[in-house]
């Protein structure tokens, strides 16, 4: 289906909603946000550092194209092997050792990105210097932190202003699409899939696909849980039938991750995943002043080819208040990014706005606005809590995909990720959002779309 059908037939679902619900109202469904059984509960929470820091001894290594001189150095992706290695895994099975001794290098070959022509090589900073002037290297960057893009805070409101077309509340959330058939890989702090009451939020349909520490993915932090209920989780979730695979990138407890181990998992989801799989990266690089921007050519260079090989990217915007044209991944078209807004909505002249929540980058690259601020999900045990941070815009948004997705199937799984980008912007709902003074966003996007199927 091509973007103009695909909206037609979108823009016919929202214009008859009303009378679409009548005829198939045993496949619609009305939920209360706030009239479950379980108290909302503060969930307890990690401290831990939100600023981007330098790894002494790893580096990601990006070398020049195979132009005939020789074998690659890189192996290229074995697409015999798609979709048939674990994720985290190469297609190829390239020999690490190999390769280190290829380039002559006194270090180790820790990851090979065959998909990116790259390598995460844990080295000293002297030998990278020296791997740097090999003809055979285009460019080294050193290994950072990645920081959840998240705090906590305490009201429910979200999932309710997610399915209106203007800022206001009405106790409920009105859907007929559930995102069944569509898969969500939600790259975060992993899932507590032990606790009995996380397993019923989400009926089998969440997995723990890949965990950087070699463990089961349990979630330790209460972030990759809460992301994934917004996302799909049957209480508060967009997508109430969408499968969810986890990939749990954290180090251990710390809320904080490795730069490589994203790239790492966008490896494998450019070599491995179907068309139209969609991606959650609720995290972000942050300098902690909004006068020095950081860029990251190697992870927006991994997104770009995920991209390019059909892989729906939602990021949140960050939480420093500062503008995403200065920070990467946000500041790349292929980044579908999200800011967030507050749960006080703002009264103007003739109607209600949204505002910027809880420091929410803005700026020109932000596709659209969605809760952020006080929104409600489930902890590590599966009790109600309530979270804050763009980190919990961006999964309504790709809740919003898988629902999107299924509702106009088979659109993205033929669809460029470029023009399912620009389909899905176009139902957004333009100058809702402003500044908390009532004045337009300055320099920024002002869009929310609706979850409306």
């Amino acid at each position: 289906m091509n973007p103009l059908l695909f909206a037609s037939r979108v823009q016919s679902i929202k214009n008859g909603r009303r009378g679409m619900m009548a005829v198939a109202a045993a496949l619609v469904f009305s939920v209360s946000p706030v009239a479950l059984s379980a108290l909302p509960v503060q969930a307890n929470s990690v401290v831990h550092e939100n600023v981007s820091r330098v790894i002494d001894g790893s580096y990601i290594v990006t070398f020049n194209s195979h132009e005939g001189n020789g074998p690659p150095l890189i192996d290229p992706p074995n697409l015999a092997n798609r979709g048939r290695v674990p994720v985290g895994e190469s297609t190829t099975g390239q020999s690490r050792a190999e390769l280190a001794a290829a380039l002559g290098v006194r270090g180790e070959v820790a990851k090979i990105f065959e998909s990116f022509n790259m390598a995460l090589i844990n080295m000293g900073a002297e030998e990278a210097a020296r791997l740097e002037r090999d003809p055979r290297v285009m460019r080294i960057d050193q290994d950072r932190t990645v920081t959840l893009a998240t705090s906590e805070a305490t009201t429910s409101w979200g999932l309710d202003r997610m399915d209106s077309l203007k800022p206001e509340l009405d106790g409920q959330y009105n859907y007929w699409a559930t995102g069944a058939g569509r898969t969500i890989y939600v790259v975060d702090s992993g899932i507590s899939l032990d606790a009995p009451w996380v397993q019923t939020e989400f009926d089998g349909r969440a997995s723990v696909v890949y965990d950087v520490n070699g463990g089961d993915g349990d979630d330790c932090v209460n972030h990759g849980t809460a992301v994934s209920a917004i996302a799909g989780g049957r209480g508060r979730g967009v997508a109430k039938g969408v499968t969810l695979k986890i990939a749990k990138i954290t180090d251990g407890c710390t809320g904080l991750s490795k730069l490589s181990t994203s790239i790492e998992v966008f490896n494998w989801l450019a070599a491995n995943a179907p068309r139209g799989t969609i991606v959650n990266w609720s995290n972000e690089i942050s300098t902690g002043d909004c006068s020095v921007d950081w860029i990251s050519i190697p992870l927006e260079y991994a997104i770009r080819v995920a991209y390019d090989a059909g892989v729906i990217i939602v990021v949140a915007a960050g939480n420093d208040g500062c503008d995403t044209a200065d920070y990467s991944p946000v500041r790349i078209v292929e980044s579908f990014v999200v800011g967030g807004t507050s749960s006080e909505l703002l009264p103007g002249s003739d109607a209600l706005y949204d505002t910027p929540g809880y420091k929410s980058r803005t700026g020109s690259n932000v596709s659209t606005f969605a809760p952020a601020e006080d929104v409600m999900s489930i902890d590590v045990s599966g009790l109600w809590a309530y979270f804050s941070g763009t980190s919990f815009a961006a999964p309504y948004i790709s809740g919003l995909f898988a629902v999107v997705c299924q509702a106009a199937a088979p659109y993205c799984d033929i669809s460029s990720v470029g023009d399912i980008y620009t389909t899905v912007r176009g139902f957004g709902v333009i100058g809702t959002v402003v500044d908390s003074d009532g004045t337009p966003l300055t320099n920024s996007t002002s869009r929310f779309i609706p979850q409306q199927w």
